[in-house]
């Protein structure tokens, strides 16, 4: 393993700590990761969907019409330097859910879009599939990012650069800062800066923790419904996602107090109650998974350098909307720690020291 100084180093390969570190490579960076994996982390169990709006009330998503083109850029860019196909491009279909929510959503997108194109599904969902007696339309600026290819694929990347070192560290104990900057002495390694992107396990981390975490764990489950063939994600109270022929992810559920990776059965009863209200076909469970979401208390991701210590910076907060908002936050980051770039003042890590 290589002991030069490196540019950075990024503690955690999550999609936070994956994309940053993409993000410095291709701009010349010389970049280190450091990751302890853990097969119940966040970024493993997401279904990196991308979707325009969102929530009861569909609302378009925060930031879509900086992020979007960003996300298509990079994740493209990606799949070049590593010669694998990673984004899918596939529209997606809601499904209203009364004639009320269907004439409001149509009065306010017609207000205020953000440029987003929703139309009438073509075609319209199989009515011996789903039940849509309410209408719907067709998101199609949508794709689904395969999250844990491309996790593996660019430690793999990171491994062939003799760049990436399997461990979990203290970073109290583990990381000593210095005139030239931080040094690993576990590792013999040295860097000019480190940037902790360790999800919501980085709650309370001593350089960050008057930043408030309001972590939200989410349940999925993959469910066999052979008669369906729909290439299409279906939106309604929950989504459905095609993965391959006959198999589909189910999500997702939101938890604020039972904050741990264990399925319970009060999860899975709650898609399949909201599963069954569109799916007309029969429904096999055949796997459910939980994770612990990385929000914030305002609910925006949070980026940038330690006010009093430039040396330490920090990554997270990236939340439901994590594949669609990486590229463009971790962008914004480099921006600022390689070009003095400022970091809008509702993301800056500096928020929660004032």
């Amino acid at each position: 393993m290589q002991t030069a100084p490196f540019d950075a180093v990024i503690v955690g390969h999550g999609l936070a700590g994956a994309t940053l570190a993409w993000t410095f490579r291709l701009r010349g960076q010389r970049i280190a990761v450091i990751d302890q994996p853990r097969p119940d982390g966040a970024s493993r169990v997401a279904a990196g969907l991308i979707t325009p709006l969102s929530g009861p009330k569909l609302i378009p998503a925060w930031g879509w019409s900086e992020a979007w083109p960003r996300a298509l850029t990079f994740y493209r860019r990606i799949e070049e330097r590593l010669q694998r196909t990673l984004l899918a491009n596939l529209p997606a279909v809601r499904l209203f859910t009364s004639d009320e929510l269907r004439e409001r959503f149509h009065v306010r997108f017609a207000r205020r879009n953000e440029g987003i194109i929703a139309r009438e599904p073509m075609p319209f969902p199989n009515p011996e599939w789903f039940d849509a007696p309410f209408g719907a339309i067709e998101m199609t600026e949508a794709a689904r990012l395969d999250v844990v290819a491309y996790l593996d694929a660019s430690w793999q990347s990171l491994k062939e650069d003799d760049a990436c070192y399997e461990a979990s560290i203290d970073p109290v104990h583990d990381i000593q800062l210095d005139n030239n900057g931080v040094f690993l002495p576990a590792f013999q390694l040295r860097a000019q800066r480190v940037f902790f992107c360790q999800g919501a396990t980085a709650q309370g981390q001593h350089w960050f923790d008057r930043v408030r975490f309001n972590p939200a764990k989410g349940e999925l489950l993959t469910v066999r419904i052979p008669a369906i063939t729909e290439s299409r994600t279906i939106h309604q109270e929950v989504w459905l996602a095609p993965i391959e022929e006959g198999l589909f992810r189910v999500g997702a559920t939101f938890e604020w107090q039972q904050l741990d990776s264990l399925p319970t059965t009060a999860g899975r009863e709650h898609l399949l109650a909201r599963l069954k209200r569109f799916v007309k076909q029969p429904i096999e469970v055949v796997d459910q998974q939980a994770a612990v979401r990385p929000t914030m208390h305002d609910f925006r991701p949070v980026l940038g350098l330690h006010p009093d210590e430039p040396r330490v910076g920090i990554f997270n907060g990236l939340g439901a909307k994590g594949v669609l908002w990486a590229p463009w936050l971790a962008g914004c980051l480099a921006d600022a720690v390689l070009h003095g770039q400022p970091i809008p003042a509702e993301l800056d890590v500096q928020r929660w020291f004032r």
